[in-house]
């Protein structure tokens, strides 16, 4: 498998809103129900394919509600595509993520700062396009963080997560930030950065989402 899915990522995440949704500790995400979406891209630390193309178009989506008063569950869709020519050979690859997850977070913490723990679990599908030959495999995903909502000031809260992944019987570390600013009790902005192990890759993102 040359990369990764931002779906099974597991980034850090930074919150700013002009007023939080019911349910919610300090101002980040956690504990609200929201739907979002970023599109983005990755810069590709290997070399292979670099040679194709430095960047890949990735797409993410994501549902989350809280099922108790610590504890959300989600569901997350990814999809990132590289399309390339070298040496007279075209190649498109397509990754796309489906993901399940529950996040804890820990009851007794202040007011400014919600720290979390998370699980996903899912499937990442590989399509590999080569000139005329094509291949495509599923494999589990499963992947663990941990992080924490921190205020910072009346409308915003930064929430670093560090995690760790296996696709495929291939582990790798993630880290990376995302920030939201919220347009009303409803509407946020999104934007976010995130760091891959295995290959060095690094990613950036913006979009949206809507509590509901």
């Amino acid at each position: 498998m040359r990369f990764r899915s931002t779906a099974v990522h597991l980034a850090a995440c930074a919150a700013l809103g002009l007023a939080a949704a019911p349910g919610a500790h300090a101002e980040g995400l956690l504990g609200k129900r929201y739907a979002s979406a970023l599109i983005g891209q990755v810069i590709t630390g290997d070399s292979d394919l670099r040679d194709y193309d430095q960047t890949y178009l990735a797409l993410e989506g994501r549902v989350n509600v809280p099922v108790t008063e610590h504890v959300d569950a989600g569901l997350r869709y990814g999809r990132e595509t590289l399309d390339g020519s070298h040496n007279g050979v075209d190649l498109k690859e397509t990754e796309q993520t489906f993901l399940g997850e529950a996040t804890y977070h820990m009851p007794g913490h202040s007011e400014r700062v919600d720290p979390f723990l998370r699980a996903r679990a899912g499937l990442v599908r590989t399509r590999t396009e080569e000139d005329s030959a094509s291949d495509t495999s599923n494999d589990l995903a499963l992947g663990v963080a941990v992080g924490a909502d921190i205020e910072v000031g009346e409308r915003a809260a930064v929430a670093p997560e560090l995690a760790y992944r296996v696709v495929d019987d291939n582990g790798e570390l993630l880290a990376g930030a995302e920030a939201n600013y919220w347009l009303s009790e409803r509407a946020f902005l999104l934007a976010k950065a995130e760091y891959r192990s295995d290959q060095g890759d690094v990613g950036y993102f913006a979009g949206g989402g809507f509590h509901f």
